[in-house]
């Protein structure tokens, strides 16, 4: 069987022409793909606010708003070498704590119909790791730019629009009680010119 040619580069899915630019955007969903989310816009915008309505642990541990955390997830290499574009360095970074490098030819066994599959050298290498941790790794990347906000414990209760209600120009959010019981929620107003929310849409939020 033929080995296949490695591919040293990956661009993207989104070219950055196609992403409007502006002052502020936002994310609402910290996990992995708000995440992300939040890496790209912070080449097109000022700032990038990130709405999360769990509080993050200073740990890798699994939090409410994730429950499958614990189940098995794989990264596969397109995805690695898209991660590795956007933190530079973060192979090294995972491995170094301890990630196994694996190639998922040669070091996998797969049974199907057919029988059992090959297994040979195939370049195609990367690393495994537990989801909390590599989203946690993740966060700590991101936190390390002034230019993104952070907002947890925050829910989103309502889009806003304009006065025609055909652009979507911020959120209302509504933030936990503190822990003292006598602190209340409150309820504050963002604007944005364009909002990501997590596994729904992005709206560009441009006016005229």
């Amino acid at each position: 069987m033929t080995k296949p040619e490695p591919v040293s580069h990956v661009l993207l899915a989104t070219p950055t022409h196609t992403l409007i630019s502006g002052k502020q955007a936002i994310v609402i969903g910290g996990s992995i793909t708000g995440l992300l989310a939040a890496r790209v816009l912070l080449d097109h915008f000022e700032q990038v606010t990130l709405i999360e309505r769990d509080r993050f642990s200073q740990q890798p541990t699994a939090r409410p708003g994730i429950p499958q955390a614990n189940q098995v997830h794989v990264i596969l290499t397109q995805g690695q070498r898209i991660l590795e574009q956007l933190f530079p360095g973060l192979k090294d970074e995972l491995t170094g704590a301890g990630a196994p490098t694996v190639d998922w030819i040669a070091d996998w066994i797969v049974l199907g119909a057919w029988g059992w599959g090959p297994r040979f050298a195939s370049g195609f290498t990367g690393y495994t790791c537990s989801r909390t941790f590599l989203e946690w790794v993740l966060r700590q990347r991101l936190t390390q730019d002034r230019r993104l906000q952070i907002l947890e414990g925050c829910q989103v209760t309502q889009l806003l629009t304009n006065t025609n209600k055909t652009q979507v120009t911020g959120v209302r959010c509504r933030y936990q009680a503190g822990v003292d019981p006598t602190t209340p929620p409150q309820t504050r107003d963002y604007a944005a010119d364009l909002l990501w929310m997590q596994q729904v849409v992005i709206l560009p939020c441009r006016s005229g």
